[in-house]
């Protein structure tokens, strides 16, 4: 039963509802439904028994089942939803619904012909406006997020392909944010080797090590295969969740050697990580044609929550962060086993994945609070 209001201005988001009550082709009766994630569905419903759909809709549903005749993200409609009179009955009119054919099922790769389902409203003219009305505001609405978010995630992972410059004032200077984000502003960040004027083997009593990076003067030279992807990310979970992040290299140091995985080191593998799942099933080259064909991409358009929503990527770095050490504490891991966590990280997200593509929450909850008690560590042979 709709009770929400579908575009609230105050929340800036799309609070879902069922549109309407009709009949699919001659005689089904069914529900059309948009739900607060934007999915848009024909429900076929099953078994009404003596009553009427329009009298069973108003008692909330109870004692009908339902099927999905055919489901989509609502902007990705093959065409305009348009009110048409049935050719036999020229005085009774049918919303038509083109569904794309592959409906949300990315594993699909070539899709199949556009589906028209056709519906008749039950009520009035205006019932069948207002269902149009709702739609295109959704439709509107769920475009323009799909567009901004693609263009803010894409823009943040081409960030892979540029290597840190240690002549770059701009490069260091992000470094040196990481570093007293973590130890304080009256700590100063040990020297990197290969800046102008210093020495190729710079000396100290503090060196990088400390936040987790495997070389003691050269930190750059963990960020090869991430570029400044990885310290962008790390520089966004040491300022918005510092507390934390301080927790985990402070829990680093007091474990002995081999019981505890270095941060920065970790941070960066997590990105690579995230990266992988972000951007496979597309032999795109950039960011921008591969997200696309990612159902983690189309999820993070879905959120709706404002931290999320503004820090989509980041805040999933974050979730994942905060999963290797869950799993870490639980597996008694050691260094040794870094690889093999890190890869039930992995099964972790796809799990959440897979969850939330049925019916998405608006936000990483799910992910957040993730119940890693069932969770079993894969084998790998390989440290970070």
């Amino acid at each position: 039963q709709g009770q929400d209001e579908g575009m609230s201005e105050g929340r800036r988001r799309w609070a879902g509802k069922q549109l309407a009550v009709g009949i699919l082709g001659r005689h089904r009766p069914c529900l059309i439904e948009l739900t607060s994630s934007g999915i848009l569905r024909i429900l076929a419903i099953n078994s009404m028994g003596t009553q009427s759909p329009k009298e069973k809709f108003a008692v909330e549903g109870e004692g009908y089942r339902t099927t999905t005749e055919a489901e989509c993200w609502v902007e990705d409609l093959a065409g305009e939803v348009e009110l048409k009179a049935r050719g036999s009955r020229p005085d009774l009119n049918a919303l038509h619904f083109l569904f794309p054919g592959r409906e949300r099922r990315i594993d699909q790769h070539k899709a199949s012909q556009p589906l028209l389902i056709r519906v008749q409203v039950l009520g009035d003219q205006g019932e069948e406006e207002s269902c149009l009305r709702e739609i295109n505001q959704a439709t509107s609405y769920w475009a323009g997020k799909r567009i901004d978010t693609h263009n803010k995630i894409s823009a943040i992972l081409e960030l892979r392909f540029l290597s840190f410059d240690t002549q770059d004032a701009a490069h260091v200077r992000q470094l040196h944010e990481l570093w007293t984000l973590v130890f304080g502003e009256d700590s100063s960040p040990p020297a990197i080797a290969g800046m102008a004027g210093d020495d190729s083997n710079p000396r100290g009593e503090r060196t990088w090590s400390e936040l987790g990076f495997q070389q003691k003067h050269r930190p750059q030279a963990d960020f090869r295969d991430t570029g400044l992807l990885s310290l962008y990310l790390l520089r966004y979970y040491c300022n918005h969740h510092r507390e934390i992040a301080t927790s985990l290299i402070q829990a680093y140091h007091a474990r002995d050697d081999h019981l505890g995985y270095p941060f920065a080191a970790a941070g960066i593998n997590l990105t690579h990580m995230l990266a992988e799942v972000l951007l496979r099933k597309s032999d795109a080259k950039t960011a921008k044609g591969a997200l696309n064909m990612s159902q983690l991409f189309l999820l993070l358009t879905r959120l709706t929550t404002q931290a999320d929503a503004q820090s989509s990527i980041e805040e999933l770095f974050s979730c994942v962060f905060a999963l290797l050490e869950q799993l870490w504490v639980k597996f008694g891991a050691t260094y040794m086993m870094f690889n093999s966590v890190l890869k039930a990280v992995r099964s972790c997200l796809e799990e959440y994945i897979q969850e939330e593509w049925k019916n998405p929450t608006g936000n990483l909850d799910k992910l957040r609070h993730f119940n890693v008690n069932q969770v079993e560590l894969p084998v790998s042979k390989h440290t970070p």
